[in-house]
């Protein structure tokens, strides 16, 4: 036996990689996307729902929203005294609530023709205190297209002749993302996780809600895991993948098993999710693996004038660092401005792009004195063998953002 085959013989009996393949929690299973997060915080939002909890954690989130002094921010949608107060400690809140997913909203004063369409993720009617819970739920995705000023507007029309109606807006992100409309509280996923401990372990709803965590917080563990397995095996698995056959779908591989009896391309099939997310990860993630897990890095996210968003896509599909701040978005839901830091052959790279599509004009003007004629530009800072010099040069991207900023 070669040592390539010693290799892939110890991988497919290795703890880690079957750990690595297994479902751990309801949500492997069944996958927590946006619409299915979205749809539990709605159960959790009917007080006549099956978790016998009433309006708890709705008025969980109000606490979540509240300052210092336990007052919520809510706003009338008039043009005079928008900003009025409500008491999070108070339990007649959303007592008799009803819970709409994915609402349909029109602007009639902006987009194409005049019309813009989107979808609420969820609004709360409390129709007893004439008051609203408006929440844009955030899973994965980014803020894209101005969705929330959008909203906002589309609510106040529809509401014009309604002035005494309170809406409180709330932007949830499992990324610890912020929206650009100011109208939006921002959370993150502990304020809905910590609802957890309000269910007895042994209950559907503490199990659902420790599934919930591990789907939110283990991210990181899995990255690890990841990193450990291409460390491992990243070389051998790219040679071993490289000799097998291929199957476009199920039933070229079950017609091959029956016709030879072949029991290793099953075997294949069945690992071969975690054989490519190993061997992308050795492409993509592990050339700057250590910047993203970085202390230096997480402080810099938080160190601009609002916190960065960070693109997970890129990072785990061409291995950059991109970030930028919600203002940059266009309506494809695309950077029009952002930071970069990525691996050459001479070491970690920081730098800003411009970027622009080529039938945007609008972004096209404003962009024009740094695009030097071209649809796109990049302008490089610095590239360094280590990684926590690049840093240094944070101050002229934050001088090179906050220029672009004035267009915006």
């Amino acid at each position: 036996m070669s040592n390539e085959e010693k290799m892939t013989d110890a991988f497919f009996n290795d703890a880690d990689v079957l750990s690595a393949i297994r479902s751990n929690t309801i949500f492997d299973i069944l996958s927590l996307k946006e619409e299915n997060c979205t749809n539990i915080l709605a159960w959790l939002l009917d007080p006549k729902e099956a978790h016998n909890k009433g309006n708890a954690f709705a008025r969980h989130l109000l606490k979540a929203c509240a300052d210092k002094n336990g007052k919520v921010r809510a706003l009338t949608l008039d043009d005079d005294k928008r900003n009025r107060y409500i008491d999070a400690n108070d339990d007649k809140y959303f007592k008799e609530a009803f819970v709409y997913p994915e609402y349909m909203i029109k602007d009639s004063k902006c987009g194409r023709n005049g019309i813009a369409k989107g979808r609420i993720d969820l609004l709360v009617v409390d129709t007893q205190n004439d008051i609203c819970l408006v929440i844009e739920n955030k899973y994965g995705s980014r803020e894209h297209g101005r969705q929330c000023k959008k909203y906002f507007k589309a609510l106040k029309q529809l509401c014009r002749n309604q002035p005494q109606t309170k809406f409180i807006f709330i932007y949830l992100d499992v990324q610890s993302g912020s929206s650009e409309c100011e109208e939006f509280i921002n959370l993150d996923y502990d304020a809905v996780l910590n609802f957890k401990d309000e269910f007895p372990v042994d209950s559907m709803g503490y199990r659902l809600f420790k599934s919930w965590e591990t789907d939110v917080n283990g991210y990181e563990e899995d990255e690890k895991l990841l990193k450990k397995l291409a460390d491992k095996y990243g070389d051998a698995l790219e040679k071993f993948k490289d000799k097998q056959p291929k199957f476009t779908n199920t039933k070229e591989l079950l017609d091959t098993y029956f016709k030879n009896k072949d029991k290793n391309c099953l075997v294949y099939a069945e690992y071969e999710g975690i054989i490519n997310e190993i061997l992308n990860f050795k492409k993509h993630q592990s050339k700057v693996y250590e910047v993203r897990h970085s202390q230096e890095f997480a402080d810099f996210l938080k160190s601009g004038s609002d916190d960065f968003d960070f693109s997970m896509s890129d990072y785990e599909n061409t291995g950059d660092l991109t970030f930028s701040e919600p203002c940059f978005y266009n309506e494809k839901g695309r950077w029009t401005v952002y930071g970069i830091i990525s691996q050459t052959s001479k070491g970690y790279q920081f730098s800003i792009k411009y970027a622009v599509e080529k039938d945007d004009k609008v972004t096209q003007k404003k962009l024009a004195k740094f695009l030097n004629g071209n649809n796109s530009h990049k302008k490089k800072y610095a590239v360094c063998e280590n990684y926590r010099d690049l840093f240094k040069y944070a101050d002229a991207f934050f001088k090179d953002l906050a220029e672009a900023k004035k267009f915006f």
